[in-house]
């Protein structure tokens, strides 16, 4: 919605068409947009479902515009199942908004370790070589990441020893059960 409202076509009127490109620029997906009145528009896509036959999509969504701040307005699609106002819906089936599909961001789902991960990643972007200061940083800088570094490191260690010690448990539950039954027969 914020790029069709910035580069014009919510505020045009009329329809246009919006194109999804794969990375070898083959079409990936393609809908019609046709704007009614000022507060609704209809997407007009296919659909197939579990390789079955294409059908033909119809989907009316309201669009609910509010002001900003320092003059102008933002546009919004206001989601056909929870009637909340969303910058994005998705098309699974019909029109929904992340809350309705339970959707969540890839971070939302990381354990412990997947977290210490993603945070020792950003740090060795920022140090480039984990033995130098690259050039530009200045040293509290590269002193301040070292030391995160580090902190992350032994996070990292101590959640892999947990979930090792975890498995151990696992392992030894499951021997047990095996004695269990092997002594029965």
């Amino acid at each position: 919605m914020r790029r069709w409202q910035r580069e014009g076509f919510i505020a045009k009127g009329g329809s246009f068409n919006w194109t999804w490109f794969g990375e070898n620029k083959e079409t990936l997906a393609t809908i019609n947009v046709r704007i009614n009145h000022s507060a609704q528009l209809t997407l007009e896509y296919r659909l197939r479902r579990n390789g079955g036959e294409w059908q033909n999509v119809n989907q009316a969504i309201d669009i609910a515009t509010t002001a900003n701040n320092y003059g102008g307005s933002r546009v919004w699609f206001v989601c056909p199942c929870c009637r909340k106002r969303v910058a994005h819906v998705y098309l699974v089936l019909a029109p929904r908004c992340r809350t309705c599909l339970r959707l969540v961001y890839r971070s939302q789902s990381n354990d412990d370790i997947g977290r210490v991960w993603s945070k020792i990643y950003k740090i060795e972007a920022k140090l480039e070589n984990k033995f130098y200061r690259p050039k530009g940083v200045h040293y509290s800088t590269y002193l301040k990441l070292r030391r995160e570094y580090i902190k992350q490191d032994i996070r990292l260690e101590n959640a892999l020893m947990g979930a090792w010690g975890r498995l151990m448990a696992v392992e030894e539950r499951i021997k047990s059960v095996v004695r269990i039954e092997s002594a029965t027969y």
